[in-house]
């Protein structure tokens, strides 16, 4: 064999030699990333965890709600501007955006707050959905830079954002197995001492004792229903031993499980959300996604859409003007005018959505111009007069049937549309109007308006009033439809609901004030302190409430 076919064998060997150890330090390298993220975040996502069970557990509007929301916060801010600290073009977005971070903090822990001083089912539920959409704005700001991208990217983030922290919640036993994988590969040995020994057995002890405490009281929960013989024995043994009844040991154990899973779960979900916003090319990937197309559709489209529809609104919109403002409007024969305002306010405001996406759609995926412009700009015209017909048929129906929440929350729908198409106008001009931050700012701010007001106490209070002059006052809505934060209207009229407790979805009832009461005795009863059902819980006696008004208003 020649020189050259020598040389080349010895190259290949080489080749051979060093591939596995190239293949080796990859390994370690990417198992030492997982080692070193594991240490960072496993016990801030511990302790958050237990904090959010502790808060949270059988408890969604107690005082310890805005606790909650400040955990949250601190938790991610915490490891996200370790993060950015590290990047500076991060850094730099996280400064530039100071202002909308803060107003974005602050929103969700002045919601958190309304949380615990409301009794209505539909304020906390939209305190709640409008803070997690907060949080959501405050993760993608933290990593993207969010100020020039549109609705649609945004709703595209959430999307991502949401499968990608499931798409991780392994992600903690994966990196589990990283440490221990990466000290095998090392061949880390440690001595072994007597004392080291036995600190090893007692670990083992309380692994052991971990992992069967749950089994066991899984066992006796499926073993005790499955046969009276072994609950009466056991139910026998724990009132001889602890005096304790076998029925609070099963909801003992209930309570055990549920918050345990709790605990596990956002363990897994938090340290999953930390682990996919730090991944870099999860983030090139949402940030490239969330680019503008350049190529956008033909403007004759959008013109023959728009034209169209535009007529048609200037048509609507005349006969708004002249029929409904003007009074010169002669319904059909047998139509009154509450059912003619009842029957057209949920399609108006329903047109009103519609227009806003149209607009917001013939804006980013079509070439505008000055005529389309101009179009666009009619169409939200016709939009405010819609809103203003739909307002005007609201008011003549709350006129004749009163007030109730839903009639409310629209009135406060009508106001948010008409000032969020002020900045869909201002949009048609100034293309680069950040129109998501202005709309989410807008959104939230009346909201939380909204939410602190109490509305169902102004509710009461107007249709009390209104009692004086109407005989058929609804006075059964009052009662049982209503949340408890209507208690102080009732105080004030010394309105009495102890004759009734109601067939519907009340709060009023006897029960809820008395279940209130015995949910917040206990060793952590205080985690369910509400001010609105304090208060009324406070005033509620077995006669009604006592009488503090100098005017009684009767049914």
């Amino acid at each position: 064999m020649d020189s050259s076919g020598m040389n080349i064998g010895v190259q290949n060997g080489m080749d051979w030699v060093s591939e596995p150890k190239v293949n080796h330090e990859a390994e370690t390298e990417k198992l030492s990333k997982k080692q070193e993220r594991f240490r960072q975040f496993r016990m801030g996502s511990l302790i958050y965890a237990f904090v959010y069970t502790f808060c949270l557990f059988r408890n969604s509007e107690g005082i310890t709600y805005p606790f909650f929301v400040g955990a949250t916060l601190l938790y991610f801010g915490y490891y996200t501007k370790r993060y950015t600290e590290s990047c500076a073009r991060e850094r730099s977005l996280w400064i530039r955006a100071a202002w909308y971070r803060r107003f974005l903090v602050a929103s969700a822990l002045i919601l958190g707050a309304l949380n615990c001083m409301t009794d209505s089912g539909v304020l906390l539920f939209f305190n709640k959905a409008l803070m997690y959409m907060i949080l959501g704005v405050l993760l993608l700001q933290t990593w993207h830079e969010i100020s020039g991208w549109s609705i649609a990217a945004h709703l595209k983030g959430f999307f991502h954002l949401g499968i990608g922290v499931i798409g991780q919640i392994l992600a903690p036993l994966y990196d589990w197995g990283a440490v221990k994988k990466l000290a095998a590969l090392r061949g880390e040995k440690k001595e072994k001492k007597d004392h080291s020994h036995n600190t090893h057995i007692l670990l083992c002890i309380c692994a052991g004792l971990v992992i069967s405490i749950p089994l066991i009281c899984v066992l006796l929960l499926l073993l005790g229903s499955a046969d009276v013989v072994f609950y009466n024995l056991v139910c026998d043994i724990f009132s001889f031993t602890i005096d304790i009844s076998f029925d609070h040991v099963m909801i003992f154990i209930q309570d055990f499980l549920s918050a345990a899973f709790r605990v596990l779960l956002l363990f897994a979900l938090s340290y999953g959300a930390l682990c996919y916003c730090n991944d870099k090319e999860d983030i090139k990937h949402v940030d490239d996604m969330a680019v503008r197309s350049a190529n956008k559709f033909d403007v004759y489209i959008a013109m023959t859409v728009s034209v169209l529809v535009c007529v048609l609104y200037l048509v609507f919109s005349v006969i708004q003007i002249f029929g409904l403002f003007m009074g010169r409007l002669k319904l059909p024969e047998g139509y009154t005018y509450a059912e003619y305002a009842r029957t057209g306010f949920f399609q108006l405001v329903f047109v009103c959505l519609i227009n806003i996406v149209l607009v917001l759609c013939i804006l980013a995926y079509f070439e505008t111009g000055k005529v389309l412009k101009a179009v666009l700009c009619v169409i939200c015209g016709c939009t405010y007069i819609m809103g203003a017909s739909s307002l005007f048929r609201l008011l003549m129906y709350i006129n004749i049937y009163h007030l109730t929440f839903t009639r409310a929350l629209a009135l406060w729908g009508l106001l948010v549309i008409a000032v969020v198409m002020g900045g869909v106008i201002y949009c048609i001009f100034r293309p680069q109007f950040k129109l998501f931050q202005y709309g989410l700012v807008t959104v939230a701010v009346c909201w939380i308006v909204f939410s602190a007001a109490h509305p169902d106490y102004w509710i009461a209070k107007y249709n009390i009033a209104r009692s004086k002059t109407y005989e058929n006052v609804d006075t059964y809505y009052i009662k049982n439809s209503l949340s408890l934060d209507a208690a102080p209207a009732l105080v004030e009229a010394n309105l009495n609901f102890a004759d009734e407790y109601g067939e519907m979805n009340g709060r009023y009832k006897k029960w809820a004030l008395e279940e209130y009461r015995e949910d917040t005795k206990g060793l952590l009863g205080f985690r369910h302190f509400n001010f609105s059902r304090a208060y009324a819980s406070a005033r509620y006696t077995e006669e009604g409430f006592p009488k503090e008004a100098a005017e009684v208003v009767s049914d």
